[in-house]
């Protein structure tokens, strides 16, 4: 173990020695490599950060989501056992059933204004439970802010069916998936624990596929599940025309990004490269003394690399925090850290990779020659 540490401690200690020696080519390659990466974090990160904000709000307005109608009354209505079957699917992320509405208001004000409610079968949010279980016998229900407000209820309180004198028991507010949303005010009737009950009538199933290129998949497959209801008693909605959009500004955004990271580190390759051959130049005496003193080309070759290497990825450190502290600074929106790292690395490997080039130029000089430069 120590024979193999040997020769990397000695090429460690090389390379700082000539770092150091080399002050001015060693502050230039820092810098640029770190004015590469800020310059790349500034622009291509804020191109990025921005892409997943436009991206996250197209997904927000329901751009994954397929939904079907079917009446209840008359036709072959489905069933809410369909919500179990689709959300067992790895393509899809959700899935929601929705009985027929049944108007309802405050109990307490029996000329108050009506609110459709409606039965749901499936997890309406992550922090909602399945089901409610009824309290001294009235079955619970979720109301959206909006139908509080219409009832005028005091946050909990007790509804009522004004045609059959059902009751029920709001228990908490309920945020609506963006596909339904349109039918605020509404309250939501989640199943009720442990019935056994067959599967009941839905006249809604809203699915919401895992991925917005998934949108034509999943949609497909809702054709196959539902085949054996006549097709004029379905009416399926699909954001295909939404996810084909996504697509594309997504498609269009990245090639934009790309060019700008490319622009960057080719600019950054040339400056670093110029350093180099530069610094080589500078140095042709003291690598055709080193090679006259038996010093392999490869030997030559690796410290050279190996001395832009260390620098670069301290420009690049130093620079994606200047980016990313610049980007913060300024309120624009911060790329994932994933990316920053990764742009880093690409920016610290392919520097300290290009500069092989000049590293091989002086590693191939004629050692006697060199040592004639004056």
């Amino acid at each position: 173990m120590s024979r193999g540490r040997g020769p990397v401690r000695v090429l460690l200690r090389e390379t700082v020695a000539a770092a150091r020696a080399q002050r001015i080519v060693s502050l230039l390659t820092l810098l640029v490599v770190l004015g590469a990466t800020t310059t790349t974090l500034v622009t291509a990160g804020r191109a990025e950060g921005a892409q997943s904000a436009v991206l996250a709000q197209i997904e927000q307005a329901g751009i994954r989501t397929v939904s079907v109608h079917a009446p209840v009354n008359g036709g072959a209505p489905l069933m809410s056992d369909l919500v179990d079957r689709f959300a067992a699917y790895d393509l899809v992320e959700s899935a929601l059933g929705f009985g027929p509405a049944t108007d309802v208001r405050a109990a307490a004000n029996t000329a108050g204004e009506l609110v459709a409610l409606r039965d749901v079968y499936g997890k309406i949010a992550e922090d909602a439970p399945a089901s409610l279980t009824p309290v001294a016998g009235t079955r619970q229900v979720w109301a959206t802010a909006q139908a509080v407000e219409t009832l005028g209820l005091p946050g909990r309180g007790l509804v009522r069916a004004p045609y059959s004198e059902t009751e029920y028991l709001v228990a908490d507010e309920i945020e609506l998936p963006m596909a339904v949303r349109s039918w605020d005010p509404v309250l939501l009737a989640p199943a009720v624990a442990d019935t056994g009950d067959d599967p009941a009538p839905i006249n809604t199933l809203v699915i919401v596929a895992r991925r917005a290129a998934d949108v034509g998949a999943v949609t497909e497959l809702v054709r196959q599940e539902l085949a054996d209801i006549p097709a004029q008693d379905l009416m399926v909605e699909t954001s295909q025309e939404l996810a084909d959009a996504y697509g594309m500004v997504d498609g269009e955004l990245t090639r934009q990004n790309r060019a700008i990271i490319l622009g960057s580190l080719a600019s950054a390759v040339a400056a670093v490269t110029v350093v180099v051959w530069g610094a080589a130049m500078i140095r042709r005496r003291d690598f055709g003394r080193r090679r006259a003193l038996g010093a392999t080309r490869r030997m030559i070759l690796t410290l050279v690399v190996a001395q832009v290497a260390l620098l670069s990825v301290a420009g690049a450190v130093l620079g994606a925090a200047v980016g990313s502290a610049w980007l913060w600074w300024s309120g624009d929106p911060l790329p994932d850290p994933a990316y920053v790292a990764s742009l880093a690395v690409v920016v610290a490997a392919t520097t300290a990779v290009m500069s092989a080039v000049p590293a091989w130029w002086a590693a191939c000089r004629d050692p006697l020659s060199e040592l004639r430069v004056p």
